[in-house]
């Protein structure tokens, strides 16, 4: 047994003022703000090792810390780290969906690098998200206008032209002052000008051929008059029609461009200029029309040009753009700073331009000086007997005489005049809006009657005995003794349905103010309106059925011969209709859909508050597409709502059977429900899609208001060759192909 005092002592204390040291030493964290702008130094001098061992030590604090997610999200991308960043980025997005917890410290660079990343990797949906929560937060902040100009860019690089006006107009609302908007409005500009002319079609791609009205029907800014008699007219879409000396019709030639010619002019028929949008000029040798100045979508519009001998060509535009041409060297000036509409010289080196607000100017031993004149009004065109009796014409019945003592003005007519043209100071003709037509006898004005509603835009000839005019709709009129006669032209509204019937040739279109258009045998004929006057959007018929729905509920029905108009009891407008064995379907503003069962009329009740703008179907189920992506389907018993995954609008909607169904919209959206899902098409135009029709799963066609067509051979859409400049709906049948229909009344066919 031990005693007690067996035991050993325990050690003497150390010294109580000596510090006692740990055995493993603490590193003491730095504050977390810090720590956040080391990470950030780090990342921009590209230490990426460094900054991501940064951002890991924030993150084993705060593992939902905003910032340090996209931190790390940034530095895995500049380590090219696919994988990891795509994960840091879904976390990012799930703090901020799923959580709603934001953390305070500089928010707007965070969202700002949130939504970049997503449209760089072209996941607008996600990127969306972000952009939403940075206008809603901060509205009028920096990051916020850096973000739609950001967008804007990046769509301009991709050339979705729809995408880069609508991130433009967010920021043009929402800051209109701000420096940025100033970049926004020249990139919007550039964006409308491709919209407006398309993209290329493919080598492989088809021709489309008019049908109605003949020769073309796109409107022609233009005409001049060799001394021969040959005559060159120019238009919308690059159209240009040509009649030789010993010819007796128009025919339409190849201009190498699809961009809007505004004017033509000629010293001889070897030697003809147009000049046009976006600052193409295209010239012709007798032969065939090239391109010899390429157009830009930042450059200033060409309204007006002259020629007076070869290798010599001016040319006039908007933001006071001169540009000519000397021996095959060009020259660019700008004398002014409002937009010139027209130019005439008596020689090459004595010319005249006018402009807008009055604005007068004569170039003149290699200057351009400016002509006093008491007009403020818009001049449009300028042409003279000489250098010292010069005739103006513009809007607001303004026509002005330039001789030597000055410019005086007078007011005659009835409009506005777009052209002018004459002999000598006592044979002039001015022509301007609804067909209007004033001749000068050398004493006074007096108007010409010609019959034509249409503005006249263009007017030439080569003696007092033959004088030409054209304007809209592919009108062309004929002067000859003293009265004017319609030689060409379409219809002064747009067709907005089209239906083929079941024998070969045979067809009905329909126009915005209720006229319709037969064919047979190929050729088309007017027969008359409908019986009810209105706004019309859409039409279906089988043959032997019609129905036309459009505006406040309009509904009309032909069967055989009878025409009834059938009550839907509904103000709302009615967009489009789709019929089928026992019934139809209407759809409209307001997500309205009416529904005829026999001759029972069904008012469903809305499942969106949505516009619904197409619709299609059978006897087993019904589509129905709209604003926001939106579709509809009908069982028979009831309506659900499809999930698109979409915000665009859709205008279009066709399907092969039930089970595969194809809708089109905004931008050139193309989506495919198949089997129960979406697919999602890769499109190759930017500009929306009114309408689309396809007989099979390769043979699928969609059109766009400015003319372009765009086919599916069952693997890629591609473009298509199209003559027209605005198409609004598309149909075909088996025994007679396939058409498109338009502004002016145009009909074009598919000409495989």
């Amino acid at each position: 047994m031990l005693a007690l005092g067996a035991c050993p002592k325990p050690p003497p204390p150390e010294n109580p003022d000596k510090e006692t040291k740990p055995e493993v030493e603490i590193e003491e964290m730095p504050p977390l703000n810090e720590l956040l702008a080391r990470g950030m130094r780090q990342h921009q001098a590209r230490e990426l090792e460094a900054a991501r061992k940064t951002v890991q030590n924030i993150l084993v604090m705060h593992p939902r810390h905003l910032e340090a997610r996209v931190l790390l999200a940034m530095v895995a991308e500049a380590a090219r780290d696919a994988k990891g960043a795509a994960e840091a980025w879904a976390e990012v997005e799930r703090i901020l969906v799923y959580r709603g917890k934001l953390a305070p410290f500089e928010l707007q660079p965070t969202l700002y690098a949130a939504a970049r990343y997503y449209v760089e990797a072209d996941r607008m949906d996600r990127a969306r998200l972000f952009l939403d929560e940075l206008w809603r937060r901060f509205s009028t902040g920096e990051w916020s206008v850096k973000a739609q100009l950001m967008l804007a860019e990046t769509e301009v690089a991709r050339r979705r032209w729809t995408l880069v006006v609508k991130a433009c107009s967010v920021l043009n609302r929402l800051r209109p002052s701000h420096s940025a908007v100033a970049k926004c409005r020249r990139l919007t500009l550039a964006a409308q000008r491709m919209l407006e002319v398309g993209p290329r079609p493919g080598p492989s791609a088809h021709s489309w051929v008019w049908e109605h009205p003949l020769p073309q029907g796109n409107p022609l800014n233009d005409i001049w008059v060799a001394p021969d008699g040959s005559l060159f007219a120019v238009g919308v879409a690059g159209t240009i029609l040509h009649r030789g000396a010993k010819q007796r019709k128009l025919v339409r030639l190849e201009s190498g461009t699809r961009w809007t010619l505004n004017a033509v002019w000629g010293s001889a028929p070897n030697n003809v200029y147009s000049v046009g949008a976006a600052g193409v000029v295209v010239a012709y040798d007798g032969k065939s029309w090239r391109v010899v100045r390429r157009p830009n979508p930042t450059e200033p519009d060409l309204f007006g040009v002259f020629t007076a001998r070869p290798g010599h060509m001016v040319a006039v535009g908007d933001r006071g753009a001169v540009v000519r041409i000397e021996n095959g060297r060009a020259i660019a000036e700008r004398p002014a700073s409002g937009a010139l509409r027209s130019v005439w010289g008596s020689s090459h080196g004595r010319l005249y331009a006018v402009g807008d607000g009055g604005l007068l100017l004569q170039f003149a031993d290699g200057r351009w000086r400016s002509i006093k004149s008491d007009s403020y009004e818009d001049l449009w065109s300028v042409w003279g007997a000489s250098a010292s009796e010069v005739f103006v014409v513009g809007n607001r019945k303004t026509v002005v005489r330039i001789d030597g003592e000055g410019a005086k003005e007078q007011v005659v007519g009835r409009g506005h005049f777009r052209d002018a043209w004459g002999f000598d100071g006592k044979s002039v003709w001015a022509v301007g809006t609804r067909g209007e037509v004033i001749h000068f006898n050398g004493r006074s004005w007096s108007n010409e009657p010609t019959g034509c509603l249409v503005d006249l835009l263009g007017v030439a000839g080569r003696s007092a005995r033959e004088l030409w005019a054209v304007g809209d709709g592919g009108t062309v009129l004929r002067r000859r003794g003293q009265r004017w006669s319609p030689i060409a032209g379409g219809l002064q509204q747009e067709l907005v349905a089209v239906s083929l019937g079941p024998a070969a040739g045979e067809g009905q279109a329909l126009g915005k103010r209720g006229v319709l258009l037969h064919r047979q045998r190929g050729r088309w004929r007017h027969r008359g309106s409908l019986p009810l006057w209105g706004n019309y959007h859409d039409m279906w018929s089988n043959g032997r059925q019609l129905l036309a729905v459009g505006e406040r509920g309009l509904m009309v029905r032909r069967s055989g011969k009878v025409w009834q108009r059938v009550k839907t009891d509904t103000p709302e407008d009615l967009l489009a209709v789709w019929g089928h064995d026992g019934g139809a379907t209407a759809v409209g503003t307001r997500g309205t859909i009416v529904r005829l069962v026999g001759d029972r009329v069904v008012v469903d009740r809305p499942v969106t508050g949505l516009d619904l703008r197409a619709v299609w179907g059978d006897n087993s189920a019904v589509f129905a597409v709209g604003n926001r992506g939106v579709m509809l389907r009908f069982d028979g018993e009831r309506w659900t709502e499809l999930a698109t995954n979409v915000l665009a609008d859709l205008h279009g909607v066709w399907g092969l059977s039930p089970r595969s169904v194809f809708a089109v919209g905004e931008g050139g959206l193309i989506l495919q429900w198949k089997d129960g899902r979406f697919k999602r098409h890769r499109t190759p135009i930017s500009q929306t899609l009114l309408d689309v029709w396809g007989s099979s799963a390769d043979a699928m066609f969609a059109v766009t208001r400015q003319g372009a067509i765009i086919r599916y051979d069952g693997k890629a859409w591609q473009v298509e060759r199209s003559p027209a400049a605005c198409l609004t709906a598309v149909a075909g049948s088996p025994a007679t192909g396939v058409l498109a229909v338009g502004c002016h009344g145009t009909v074009v066919r598919w000409n495989p």
